[in-house]
This record gives structure tokens, sequence and C-alpha cells, in this order.
């Protein structure tokens, strides 16, 4: 194929144009959703071109104005509410950051803690025992060929843990997520400021890791890592007043933590097994998460048919299998999509679009990833700018990691619309009044109620 047939460079100077005026629509705010996703995009196209000489990587015109479309809808979509919420708050009235933070007693750390390593050693249990019944002769001890014994039979679809597996391992990332809250606003406080003095608030963070490594994928950590720097990063800022000095940090901060994050991610998967050390560099490891799925989704609109007369049979998967589990009469549905080759890669990630188109059809995109937009940034323009109280930004950062995802597949249909996240805003509740509540003040007025007049 001819230089002239490939869109790639095309593609890659109408995403960075994109990505500029995303960057001064919105004030230059790198938290921006629109931002975000802008530049998530433009920089996976960089990719993809890095490596169209190794891989001879091809994107046709009409792939290239699918992700143009998709991304330029959510942008419509994002600057629309922006205008709208925005127009009608008082800026000048808004609290900008905590003045006060929690007083958080070492023996609930200490519990938190305890609670997270009991649960661990369920989890343990649990994915040693599935290990057994798939091959797994190693003994108990090897955790490494354990989790690669599991994770093939997962990938296999042969494997489903049970629902007590997930319900830990969601209690116990709440946990992580609710000490990360209470230490930015605490360390942004004037009454409890100061990173070593709430330095222990962070243990049970550690403790988290066990239950990501059993999972055997990597998609926990990122997600923890996101709700890390989008809830601090947001703290940050109202303390500071949104200013553009507060901004420009942001902006060095969120590079280094791309590359910080790059690095949990090599070392998760060597530790997974899926990053076999000497056998590829880390730019070519770069390039195949980050890049090959615009291509893939170039060669997926070429061949895969797309009339689809089940509504969501590819996003909508945990609400087809939930009113299936009521009775109702509806196929069985899988949310895995079929693989193509290409340059001798075999895959199925085609970013958010190629779900999206396959389930809805072009217009149908167009309208979910306006509602996206909008959805986005309602929310972020009301926690940092309405929200009195901080809780929100903590429930913001529950939600916000599939945007970072939309460069690889859809997680928003699959993630947050769905009982999971219900789970995740219910166990960080939880944890959180645990935290904060003064239990000498409830005992105190359990006396006072129950005492004779």
């Amino acid at each position: 194929m001819s230089e002239m047939e490939n869109s790639f460079h095309l593609l890659l100077f109408v995403m960075a144009a994109i990505s500029i005026s995303a960057f001064v629509l919105t004030n230059y705010d790198i938290l921006h959703p629109f931002c975000i996703v802008a530049l998530l995009m433009t920089f996976s196209v960089f990719l993809a071109v890095l490596g169209m000489s190794r891989w001879n990587l091809y994107m046709s015109i009409d792939a290239s104005m699918v992700i143009i479309g998709c991304v330029l809808s959510f942008g419509f979509g994002s600057i629309w509410s922006d205008w709208t919420i925005r127009g009608g708050l008082n800026l000048q009235k808004r609290i900008y950051g905590p003045e006060i933070g929690y007083k958080i007693k070492s023996w609930k750390v200490i519990c938190a803690v305890l609670l997270m390593i009991g649960m661990a050693c369920f989890q343990y249990k649990e994915v040693y025992e599935a290990s057994i019944v798939y091959g797994n002769t190693s003994g108990i001890f090897d955790v490494f060929n354990m989790i690669k014994t599991v994770r093939h039979a997962i990938e296999m679809n042969k494997l489903y843990y049970s629902r007590w597996y997930q319900y830990r391992f969601i209690f116990a990332t709440g946990i992580a997520y609710c000490s990360i809250y209470i230490f930015f606003i605490n360390v942004f406080s004037s009454q409890y400021a100061g990173v070593l003095k709430n330095a222990k608030i962070l243990l049970p963070v550690l403790f988290d890791f066990p239950f990501f490594i059993l999972s055997g994928g990597r998609g926990g950590v990122l997600e923890l890592f996101i709700f890390t720097l989008i809830v601090g990063a947001i703290i940050y800022q109202r303390v500071n007043g949104f200013s553009l000095s507060a901004k420009k940090r942001t902006i060095l901060i969120f590079l280094g933590c791309g590359c910080v994050s790059f690095i949990i991610f090599l070392l998760m998967g060597i530790v997974t097994g899926k990053v076999v050390p000497g056998r590829s560099d880390p730019i070519r490891i770069l390039i195949h998460y980050g890049g090959l799925s615009l291509p893939a989704l170039s060669k997926f609109l070429d061949q895969i048919h797309l009339e689809n007369s089940l509504i969501g049979s590819h996003t909508l998967v945990g609400i087809y299998n939930n009113l299936n589990s009521l009775g109702a009469d509806l196929p069985k549905v899988k949310a895995f999509l079929p693989f193509v080759d290409f340059g001798g890669i075999n895959t199925n990630v085609y970013s958010i679009a190629g779900r999206y188109i396959l389930d809805y059809g072009f217009v149908g995109m167009v309208l979910l990833m306006s509602i996206l937009g909008i959805f986005y940034t309602a929310f972020y323009d009301i926690v940092r700018f309405k929200m009195k109280g901080m809780i929100g930004i903590a429930f913001y950062g529950l939600v916000i990691f599939p945007i970072f995802f939309f460069t690889n597949d859809d997680f928003f249909l699959s993630t947050v619309v769905n009982t999971a996240i219900l789970y995740k805003f219910i166990s960080f509740f939880c944890v959180y009044e645990f935290f904060t509540l003064d239990i000498s003040n409830v005992f105190k007025c359990c006396l006072l109620y129950t005492s004779p007049s």
C-alpha cells in the first residue's frame, strides 16, 4: 500500500489540531475530560506512526474518519456541558479546598490492614484451588506458575471465580481508594497538613497489590493509579484556586505519572507473566499496547460484517445476563470481539469506536460519545466548582478511568453501567464512615440516651 493510501499522518495532524483546540477551549486544563481523551488518542496515533515501518501498519481514510468523529463527538458534548454548567455557577463563591481534615486513629488503619490480609488469604486459597483443577502441580508457594495457569483458563473462558472472590476484590480496593482520598484531604488541609504525618493512612494501599497480582491482570493497578492521580490533582487545584501556575504543575505531574504508570505496567506484566524480560524492548511494548488498536480498527472495519440485530450485544453483556437470570428469554451474548490478523499480529482490541460501531452503528457511536462527553464534563464541573464538600471528587475518581482507555476499548458500558460500580460506591462509603466516624461520641450518645433522666 502506498503512502498516499495510508492516512496515519493525516490522522496525526488532525488529532494534534483537535488536542490543541481542546487545550485552549478548556482554559489549559489537562484534567478536563475532553483534554484527556484528545491527548491520549493523539498519543495513540503517534505510537502507531512510530510502528508503521516495523509492522507495516495501515490506516484507511474511513477508519481515520471514524476516530476523528469519535473524538469530536465527545468534544462537542463536553464543551456544550462545560459552557452550560459553568455559565450557571457563581464561580466567585466556590469553596476551593479542605480547611480541616480527618483525625484517623491508628487502630482503625490496623483493622483495615488485618481485614485485607484476611481477605487476601481467602483470595489466594481460591486461586490456588482453581490452578490445581487446571493443571498446576508446582505447589502452593509457586505464585508465578499458579497465576499463569489460571490466567490461561480465564482467557479460554473456562474459569470463572466465585461471587465472593469479586466481592473481596471490590471491598479491598474500596479500602485502598478511601485511604488515598483521606490522605490527600489531610495533606492539603490546614489542620493535618504534611505528607509524612499522614503516611500511615496509605498503609492499606500496599496490601491491595496482592489482590491485583492474584487477578492476573493489570487493569486494577492502572485504575488505582488513575484514581490517585485525578483525585489528588483536583484537590490540589481546588486548594490553589485553579490558578494557571497550578495547572502548569499539574501538567508536569501528569507527564511524570505517565512515565511511572508505564514502569508499573511493565513490572506488573513481569509479575503476572505477560512480559518476559529480554524478549521485548520497552518502546515495542508501548507501541504494541498503545498504538496497535487503530490499525486493528481499520482492518476490523474492512473484514467484519457490521449488521447487528442485537443492540448492545458486545457492550451490555451484564444487562443481558441479569435479564436472563430474571427469566427473560434473550440470546446469550459475550463481550469478546472477533479477532483480526495483520502484520503477524492477532488482536481483538479496536479502541472504543470498534465496539460502539459494531453494536450501534456510526450514528449510535456519535450519540453515545456525545452523551459520554456531557456526563463526564458535567460530573467534573460539579465536583470542582459546585459541591462544597470534597467527597464528590472521590466518587468522580471511581468512574473516571474509562476515558483513559478509550484508545483501547469501552469500559463505560461494561463496568460503569453495571452493578459492580454500585458495590464500589457502597464499599467506599462504608470504609469512609469507619475511618471518619468518632466511635467514642457514638458511645456517649448511646449512654446519654439509655441513662435514666
